[in-house]
């Protein structure tokens, strides 16, 4: 389906180099519609470690998540992650995602502005296009945005009730090169296996719900 760009998103770095063997093994190269992130959620050794992980895999569009952003209210940034221009930059990464946890009103996590403006600034240093997605539950509440209507706006998602410096919604430019299966390509479901997976009108004429 190369009119699509697939976005595969995962906390579990472990499983990258795995999936990434995988799919040079079954396609000999990474489709280009298909972009592979990973999430980092904090400062912490462990999580920034995902963004090398990451930088091994082959895709052509690398992306981080840093959302749910989580800040320590005790470190800065540019003291805890000093090397994260370089870090993005070496590992090829193209696209950045910052914003804060949503959730239950009295149990979500403060991402604050510093923290925000921090990766972004780094991000765009780094040659990342950045996308700025929302404030989170705690921090529109501390902003004085939050609300009860239950639309997207309730935990700060509504882009005029950003700050104009993190009003920043870019998307990496998409790579359309053409891409051929490999002649021994199969399905691992027979067509009319799969099929009934994604087209109700298949599964209606195998009378199935």
């Amino acid at each position: 389906a190369h009119w699509h760009q697939f976005q595969v998103l995962t906390k579990r770095d472990q499983r990258l180099a795995e999936g990434n063997d995988a799919v040079l093994a079954e396609f000999g190269q990474w489709p280009a519609n298909v972009w592979q992130g990973v999430s980092v959620c904090n400062a912490a050794v462990t999580e920034m470690k995902r963004i090398d992980h990451l930088g091994k895999a082959a895709a052509a569009i690398k992306w981080v998540s840093f959302e749910p952003w989580i800040s320590d209210m005790n470190t800065p940034l540019d003291e805890s992650i000093p090397d994260l221009r370089e870090r993005l930059s070496r590992n090829g990464i193209a696209w950045v995602v910052v914003g804060g946890e949503s959730g239950a009103k009295q149990d979500t996590n403060l991402m604050t502005l510093e923290d925000a403006r921090f990766l972004m600034c780094e991000a765009k240093a780094a040659g990342c296009q950045v996308h700025f997605k929302q404030l989170g539950a705690a921090l529109a509440i501390r902003m004085g945005v939050y609300s009860t209507s239950g639309d997207h706006r309730a935990k700060g998602g509504a882009p005029d009730q950003w700050p104009a410096d993190l009003n920043i919604v870019e998307w990496p430019a998409p790579t359309w090169s053409a891409y051929k299966a490999p002649d021994n390509f199969s399905y691992l479901y027979p067509e009319g296996e799969w099929q009934r997976f994604w087209q109700p009108s298949v599964a209606r004429e195998l009378g199935e719900d």
